[in-house]
This record gives C-alpha cells, structure tokens and sequence, in this order.
C-alpha cells in the first residue's frame, strides 16, 4: 500500500491520520502528502493503524505523537502533563504588557476562558514564578521571551516536573524548577516577582470531551464544585506574600473577580 491508500482507509480524519503517519515515518505531514505514491512497509503499515486505533478510543494526538507546538516552540508532552493550548498563549502576551506597564485587566482568550491581570505594586519584577507549570511550556516561553528575568517554575507534581526539565534542556532554558503547591515552594524569595499560573480551573461536574476526561490529568483541570477552589487560594497567597508585584491568570470569566 502506498500513503494515499493508507490514509483513505484510517478511520479517523484526513489531518489527523497525516499527523500520525507523519510521526510513524518520521517526516513532516507535507512530505506525506507531497509524496502520496510512495510506498510503505508493512512495519510503517502496523505502527501506523495502533496509532489509529488509539485515536479512535480518544487518546489525544499530543499523547501519541508525544509533542505539542507552543507559541511557535514544540514541547514534550505526556499524560502526566496537560496539553498546551492556544488559549493560553493569551497569557505569555499580558505577562509582556504587563512588564511595559501596561494595564489589561482581562483579556478574552477562549469560550469563557479569560486571562486576568492584577498589579499589586509598581516595582519591576526581578522573577516570573510560574505555578503548576505542567510541560514548562509557560516557563520557557517567558524564559526564551525575556531573558532578562529570572524564572522559577513549580509544580506538585514530580512526574510533570521531570517532563518541563526535559523541555528546559531541549530548548537550552536555565528554570529553577521547585515542587510543592501554589506558592510554598517560593516562600524565601526575597525579591520582587510575577506570578504567573494556568491552574485548575474547572468545576467537578463539568462534563468534558472524552479525549480530555479520559486521558489528561485531572489534578490539573479540576478545583471543586464551582472550579475556583485552587484560584481563590493562590490569589490569596499571592496578596499576602510581600514581594509578589502582580499576578496573570489563565481562568474561567466567572473567576476574574477573584483578583479584585
């Protein structure tokens, strides 16, 4: 069978077979689709249609390819992190405004998704300190972004901590990468800094598509029977700590208020 014939018989859609054939060959989805005549080996055939079947029980394509673009980067992704999504891309560009003092408060990023800014002092921040840094992609985007800051990222847990230190090292990142939750890994800075957090922000009864309720981590998305569990903490260190200049969140438009 050549590449044509593989992918009109997969049984998912055209973009995401020539993703997965793509990964299995080892080339990019327009070498796929430049060279549809080419004939595939049986080995590339069987890789090929597990993948497939993975897909058709909702396994997300960023966990069978094991990379997901980020603002222009590509990022190692597994099941013990969440999958980057275009939304929060929003929030790599209010952490810029926010350093050139400009105010945006809120800023729409997806379908009741919002990205809320509060500044809490004028002084310009030393460090970004990222919570529940997942894949790092936020991290080393801002490290890569602005290199004159300082980053410390965090997590609870270890398994997504060791997946951001081996997106660190591919993308030459130097992060000081800390465990613990919210801000109790960064409780001895003594200078200024950003707080910066895509947390869990989902309500316990919300009904999500299977390739996400099935497969990323929940402690990741869900914060109690209204979603704001995690937010309503973490805002709440973040005005209590003394040296915390503002904060950018990544939300539900119901939670901005929490900043107020």
């Amino acid at each position: 069978m050549n590449i044509k014939e593989v992918l009109s018989v997969a049984k998912i859609p055209r973009n995401e077979a020539e993703v997965l054939l793509a990964h299995v060959l080892k080339k990019e989805r327009s070498w796929c689709i430049a060279h549809a005549n080419e004939t595939l080996d049986t080995t590339h055939i069987d890789q090929f249609q597990k993948l497939v079947e993975r897909r058709l029980s909702h396994e997300p394509i960023a966990y069978l390819i094991g990379t997901k673009e980020f603002y222009g980067r590509t990022f190692r992704v597994t099941p013990d992190t969440l999958i980057p999504r275009p939304a929060t891309e929003y929030l790599i560009e209010n952490v810029t405004a926010f350093l050139h003092h400009q105010e945006t408060e809120i800023t729409e990023a997806d379908t009741q998704v919002v990205i809320a800014t509060k500044r809490f002092q004028d002084a310009d921040p030393k460090y970004i300190v990222d919570v529940g840094t997942g894949s790092g992609c936020i991290a080393i985007t801002l490290a890569l972004e602005h290199p004159e800051k300082k980053l410390i990222a965090t997590d609870i847990s270890a398994a997504a901590l060791e997946v951001a230190k081996q997106n660190a090292k591919l993308h030459n990142c130097a992060i000081d990468f800390r465990q613990g939750s919210l801000l109790e890994p960064v409780g001895d800075i003594d200078r200024p800094f950003l707080l910066v957090s895509n947390p869990p922000y989902i309500s316990a009864d919300e009904k999500l598509m299977p390739d996400v309720a099935q497969y990323e981590p929940h402690t990741a998305l869900f914060a109690g029977d209204d979603g704001s569990d995690c937010l309503r903490e973490l805002v709440q260190q973040a005005k209590q700590h003394t040296h915390c200049v503002g904060i950018v969140l990544e939300c539900r438009t119901e939670h901005a208020i929490l900043l107020t």
